[in-house]
């Protein structure tokens, strides 16, 4: 198995805060719904990892599942996709206001 190393930002400016719309919070929140009663199916084998994006064991998702969606999307919706794309999207939007 692939071992992950989770550290803090380089700098301080790295951290950043976002803001996200009701809409969005409503999602959140239903997916933190759905981890919980999975964390309760799976009980002692369930992973408290802290993710948003888990598995439904609560492992956390790996690079390989990024990449096998990052190839739906570009085959289903004939987008030039990537997960990394999202941060450049973000920031246009942010210019765009």
């Amino acid at each position: 198995m692939k071992e992950f190393i989770l550290s803090t930002p380089k700098t301080k400016s790295s951290y950043r805060s976002i803001n996200i719309g009701n809409t969005l919070i409503n999602i959140l929140r239903k997916h933190n719904e759905w981890q919980l009663q999975n964390k309760e199916n799976y009980g002692q084998w369930y992973r408290n990892s802290n993710f948003v994006c888990t598995k439904e064991n609560g492992e956390p998702l790996t690079t390989n599942t990024y990449k096998y969606l990052s190839r739906v999307v570009k085959n289903e919706l004939c987008i030039n996709f990537s997960m990394h794309s999202l941060r450049h999207t973000h920031a246009t939007l942010l210019l765009e206001r």
